[in-house]
């Protein structure tokens, strides 16, 4: 059963419909429980408005941007790149100055006469870049060889870079064939660039001797 919602408009109906009833109804012994009914409808009856406690509505706050603006944007987490590698540059170290020392034979002669003393000049130069010396201010020593060994050897200046000296051996010619050569700075007292061509080129040199061809006697006449 739905509820009345106008309260004075229902009892206004109630009282006209107790009007109209037969006589009958009147009649009987039964009388209608008014404290009963208004017990109910004051029951049943809807309450006002007015008496309802009133609501506070809840106001969420919605953020709002403004116009032209982003909202920041935190950018994710990067791994920096690993160190370039650097490479240093070691200097190339630039080889000392050191001389070159050569020896030439000047013009020696193929043959010789036995007991002839042979004169071999030579000339010594510095082809390094830097002073030719033993010791403080001493030079060094250029040596004969006759058939590979050792004859003699005799002293030569300090020479600087680019200078030439020359000087000669003699030597006693002796029967048969030789290889007369020379050798510059002998035992390497001198630090050279290039310990190489220290020698000349082996020389070969004839000496004839004379023979003694036996003479047979004749046979004595019988």
């Amino acid at each position: 059963m739905s509820k009345i919602r106008h309260p004075t408009l229902a009892f206004a109906i109630l009282l006209s419909g107790l009007s109209v009833m037969p006589a009958a109804l009147a009649n009987r012994s039964q009388r209608f429980d008014w404290q009963r009914f208004a017990a109910v409808y004051k029951t049943e009856a809807p309450t006002s408005t007015a008496d309802q406690p009133t609501r506070t509505p809840t106001i969420t706050h919605t953020p709002t941007l403004q116009r032209g603006t982003l909202p920041p944007i935190t950018p994710p987490p990067t791994t920096p790149p690993p160190p370039t590698p650097t490479f240093t540059r070691t200097p190339t170290a630039m080889p000392a100055d050191k001389p070159d020392l050569v020896v030439a034979s000047d013009g020696w002669p193929s043959t010789a006469s036995k007991d002839q003393l042979v004169g071999l000049t030579y000339t010594v130069t510095n082809r390094g870049d830097a002073r030719a010396y033993t010791g403080t201010n001493g030079g060094f020593w250029t040596g004969l060889f006759v058939d590979g060994q050792r004859l003699t050897h005799q002293d030569d200046p300090a020479l600087l870079p680019g200078q030439s000296h020359s000087d000669s051996f003699r030597w006693k010619a002796t029967c048969g064939t030789h290889v007369l050569q020379l050798e510059v700075d002998l035992w390497n007292y001198v630090a050279e660039s290039d310990e190489g061509n220290n020698r000349t080129v082996a020389h070969t040199l004839g000496v004839p001797c004379d023979t003694i061809t036996p003479t047979q006697s004749a046979p004595d006449d019988e």
